[in-house]
């Protein structure tokens, strides 16, 4: 069973209770429950992969709290999405199972290019107009 990637909603801190993180992006292979589209939140042990995208007022939480918490969450992959002059960037991160920590695993410019978690090949500059 593939991965199921979810669309980016646009919620704001505003649409969910105050407690709740922010919701992860993609669903673990394998898994057979059901999907709810509508569902804000998914269990760590269903997430394999969460996609941040940075902007400037989530620039701190993006890049130094949320990394932290998927990490202690056990969450395998992490990506952070960058705007570097008006172009994508995307940084990826593998978790390290021995450290809870994510370890980077690339930046991609031009074409976004990954094996794990599932066969990715994205051209970057074709996102943009």
């Amino acid at each position: 069973m593939p991965i199921v990637p979810r669309g980016i909603r646009g919620r704001g801190r505003d649409d969910r209770p105050a407690r709740q993180e922010e919701p992860p992006r993609a669903r673990h292979p394998g898994h057979h429950r059901r999907i709810d589209p509508d569902s804000t939140w998914y269990a760590p042990a269903d997430v394999a992969l969460v996609i941040e995208v940075v902007s400037e007022e989530s620039a701190d939480r993006d890049r130094s709290l949320k990394p932290f918490k998927y990490a202690q969450a056990g969450i395998p992959h992490f990506w952070r999405v960058e705007d570097e002059a008006g172009a994508p960037t995307v940084h990826t991160y593998e978790l390290d199972t021995m450290t809870s920590t994510y370890v980077a695993t690339g930046i991609h410019r031009a074409r976004l290019g990954a094996a794990v978690p599932f066969p990715t090949d994205i051209d970057l500059k074709s996102l943009v107009p």
